[in-house]
């Protein structure tokens, strides 16, 4: 009650910029649809720009048209919403028998796993799927057509928080 009491009195105001930190911790879900909506109709009439930071990606990518990620005090990445999930697909195909990972896959291919023949990775460069299956005859020659999957935002994030953890280690 009292965040709720604290944001509805800063709103009123009309501020132009509103900066929002962990905004759905404590809410129940009722009251997090409600503040959702509220506050997407007052930006629409009023054009605000929010910030909101937050751990909770679900309700992130329910709000936001453009995202930002920190990493160890370092803008890196900005772009829109659509651009992210756009770019980034969910790999697998099937390797013939015996065949191990191959060392030298494209940087952009992320976390290239395999269990028995499957091949699963994170292409965070995707085009379209005839620029795809080019590069994976080059990479992968014997592999079988890729299963192509769209990423969901969460996806995304723990695929992007994997790879700068691995480029601070």
């Amino acid at each position: 009650m009292r965040m709720k009491a604290a944001l509805l009195s800063s709103l009123a105001y009309r501020p132009k910029l509103v900066l929002l930190d962990e905004p759905f911790s404590g809410l129940d879900p009722l009251v997090r649809d409600e503040f959702i909506r509220g506050l997407l109709e007052l930006t629409e009439q009023e054009g605000w720009t929010v910030f909101v930071s937050s751990h909770d990606i679900e309700e992130v990518q329910r709000l936001a048209d453009r995202i930002a990620i920190i990493n160890r005090g370092q803008l890196a990445l900005d772009e829109t919403s659509d651009s992210l999930q756009s770019r980034f697909r969910a790999i697998e195909v099937v390797l013939p028998d015996q065949a191990r990972t191959p060392v030298n896959l494209p940087t952009d291919w992320l976390h290239a796993e395999q269990a028995g023949r499957t091949l699963r990775f994170t292409d965070s460069r995707f085009q379209n799927d005839a620029q795809l299956a080019s590069m994976l005859r080059e990479a992968l020659p014997a592999a079988s057509a890729p299963e192509i999957r769209p990423m969901s935002l969460r996806e995304i994030f723990v695929a992007l928080a994997r790879a700068y953890r691995l480029e601070g280690k």
